[in-house]
């Protein structure tokens, strides 16, 4: 069994992190190898070709362990001036 860990997030000073996870099914990581490095990457979210999607928010000082063979994204809301506004779009449409 494989093991992720990241210990940047103490050393990182964002508000929070967002965290999106699709269980390592058969059907799910079939999806996930058609949809990476396609076409699709660009028109689609993997979301909607998967089963479920879950969503975790974490704050300063939470921990998360994740488990092995599960599909991650995140999104870390760091704001800076060339790109603040498109973030700030983005979390307002989410």
């Amino acid at each position: 069994m494989g093991v992720y860990l990241s210990c940047g997030m103490g050393d990182i000073d964002y508000p929070f992190q967002v965290f999106y996870f699709i269980r390592p099914t058969a059907a799910n990581l079939a999806a996930y190898e058609k949809w990476s490095g396609s076409e699709l990457q660009n028109q689609t979210w993997l979301g909607d070709l998967v089963d479920e999607v879950f969503k975790v928010e974490l704050v300063e000082g939470n921990t998360m362990i994740i488990p092995t063979g599960w599909i991650h994204a995140v999104v870390s809301f760091f704001l800076h001036s060339p790109v603040a506004l498109l973030i700030a779009r983005i979390a307002y449409a989410d």
